[in-house]
């Protein structure tokens, strides 16, 4: 998926024929989307959520003595694109970055995937020495360019990190025989060869999850100045190539694990319908996607993971019945739909499974696992007279972070997921959890990274805990923004909690924009002998955003009463982590 913009303005309310998330990348970094004159109000600063002085109460319950689940850490995986030197993690000369590395490897991913934007990527443009490589195609609207990061140094990148490979083949830019040929040399060079780091000299890992394209549902069958669209596959073509490529990469090793890009039509499961109000995950050629798709391939039983894509609240672009752009929502609403979004995906998640499960075609197989290979919050691509309009930016405010957070708890309780990974590592217009910055400069990340570093240390070892949560509710999610859904009884507050050895930890979302919450956590079966807080938080809910005045991380330490509850307060709208050394 082109990386270098708004990651597309995904998907509109008819599947026809408007700006679509692919189609949003080439005008998000170019030039306008040609919306008038009559918003420039809205590219004014973003208004903030008052915060008022009441608080309200948030009780958490957690028995540390329970047997509770295995962690979670293939939740904590990341993209890797390959354009522009994975967007500041090397240089022009195919140098890597040592501040970006460094800091890429204190986030820890453990699985990264590449290339990011795989439509027209031909792997043997991006191997051997750099100066044998010639500039290629990225996607439009930018410029051709040397594919620096390539196979070798992904793989590099894995290694220096700690993460899992995880590779998409090119399922558009060909026949089905030339992309069948192709993936199963890829296959081969990476599985079946001996690649050598050129860090350590030791053997480079192998690669077990492939994944058969990207967003194949999103393609439409024209571009935007009409001309047909020559990448794009029927989903009953798309089948089609996917039996060519799994049958010749398996053929290589019958050990890959192949994911599929799934997409069901709509969040709700219901037949998406001219004139309803809901959106549709698909783009008008690709209706019933999922469905088209699993009645045509050949050996579905080779699938080994379902690939998903989650983002929210992903605004449509509003326009009238003469097709005049409206202005987006308002910040409130924005925040309680950013917010509300993990339940959405609760139930797709939920819906896309059983999908798999009902279909005359997999009824008979057992459902494989779902990898969210692609999440993070998402607004708008909007342009206003050639600039961007001040929600584009909001991914990089706290309350993007909000929904980072709030997403990885909800998908750690659902064995149904098998992985997740921010989109994405750095850089990468708004959405990289690392900004990137050049040698010498101040380094800063992304409230997601806080977000994900947090999130981090309860996922990531010894065994999750049942945390149950007494708070208020609201019903300011009460209509649909975007693709989130209403959600009139939604908690002002979640948690997930974790133990390993002598060490308990809570990460608590706090979603009231506008009151502190009084915290408390009673502990069943256990003493402690000392607490630490670190809290990720943010004057206003959309303040700052591309800043380091984004969010801070505040953190306390302190020793607990005996026998009593630990208690503390949170700010509005914020993370907190509390650490707890058990006696």
């Amino acid at each position: 998926m082109p990386p270098r913009t708004a990651r597309t303005a995904k998907h509109r309310r008819p599947p026809a024929h408007t700006l679509t998330r692919r189609r949003a990348l080439q005008g998000a970094v170019g030039g306008s989307v040609g919306l008038g004159g009559a918003l420039d109000s809205l590219a004014a600063a973003p208004p903030r959520v008052p915060v008022q002085a009441a608080s309200h109460l948030v009780r958490l319950r957690v028995d540390a003595t329970a047997t509770g689940r295995p962690a979670r850490p293939q939740l904590l995986g990341s993209n890797t694109p390959w354009v522009y030197g994975s967007e500041g993690l090397m240089d022009a000369r195919g140098q890597w970055l040592p501040h970006m590395i460094r800091r890429a490897r204190e986030l820890a991913p453990t699985l990264l995937r590449y290339p990011g934007v795989p439509d027209t990527h031909d792997w043997r443009q991006g191997i051997g020495p750099l100066a044998s490589r010639s500039p290629v195609f990225a996607y439009p609207g930018q410029p051709h360019q040397t594919i620096v990061y390539g196979t070798q140094e992904f793989l590099e990148t894995c290694e220096t990190v700690g993460a899992e490979p995880m590779i998409q083949l090119n399922l558009h830019d060909g026949d089905d025989a030339t992309l069948a040929r192709l993936a199963a040399a890829w296959v081969t060079h990476v599985n079946q060869g001996t690649l050598v780091s050129r860090i350590t000299g030791r053997p480079l890992p192998k690669v077990r999850w492939w994944e058969l394209g990207n967003e194949p549902y999103l393609m439409e069958a024209t571009e935007a100045d009409g001309r047909p669209n020559r990448l794009m596959l029927t989903p009953e073509a798309y089948a089609q190539r996917v039996n060519a490529v799994m049958a010749a990469a398996r053929a290589v090793d019958p050990t890959l694990k192949f994911g599929l890009p799934f997409a069901i039509d709509t969040h709700s499961g219901q037949p998406w319908r001219n004139g309803g109000d809901e959106m549709a995950n698909v783009v008008g050629p690709q209706l019933g996607f999922a469905r088209r798709v699993l009645g045509k391939l050949q050996r579905p039983q080779d699938i080994g993971w379902l690939s998903l894509h989650c983002y929210m609240p992903q605004l449509n672009d509003p326009q009238d019945a003469q097709g005049r752009p409206l202005p987006l929502p308002d910040a409130r609403s924005l925040f309680w739909a950013t917010v509300a979004g993990s339940e959405t995906w609760r139930h797709s998640l939920g819906r896309a499974v059983r999908l798999w499960r009902d279909h005359a075609s997999t009824r008979h197989l057992p459902a494989p696992p779902i990898a969210v290979t692609e999440y993070n919050a998402f607004y708008s691509t909007r342009r206003i007279n050639g600039q961007d309009a001040p929600e584009n930016t909001w991914v990089t405010t706290l309350t993007g972070a909000l929904y980072v957070a709030d997403l990885l708890r909800m998908m750690s309780e659902l064995p149904e997921v098998g992985a997740a990974l921010h989109w994405s590592l750095n850089g990468n217009w708004v959405f990289g959890a690392l900004a990137a910055t050049p040698v010498g400069a101040p380094e800063r990340e992304r409230p997601a990274a806080g977000a994900l570093r947090l999130a981090a240390q309860v996922l990531r070892e010894g065994r999750l805990l049942d945390c149950g949560v007494r708070v208020a509710t609201t019903g300011a999610v009460n209509k649909r923004v975007g693709f989130c859904a209403p959600w009139p009884d939604m908690p002002l507050a979640s948690a997930m909690a974790s133990r390993n050895g002598q060490t308990l930890q809570v990460l608590v979302i706090h979603k009231d924009p506008d009151r502190d919450a009084d915290v408390s956590l009673q502990l069943d079966h256990a003493q402690v002998r000392s607490a630490q807080l670190k809290t990720l938080q943010a004057d206003a809910a959309f303040d700052a955003p591309e800043t380091a005045r984004a969010s801070r991380l505040v953190q306390r330490d302190w020793q607990p009463a005996a026998g009593g509850d630990v208690t503390w307060r949170m700010p509005p709208g914020s993370i907190a982590l509390l650490t707890l050394t058990l006696a």
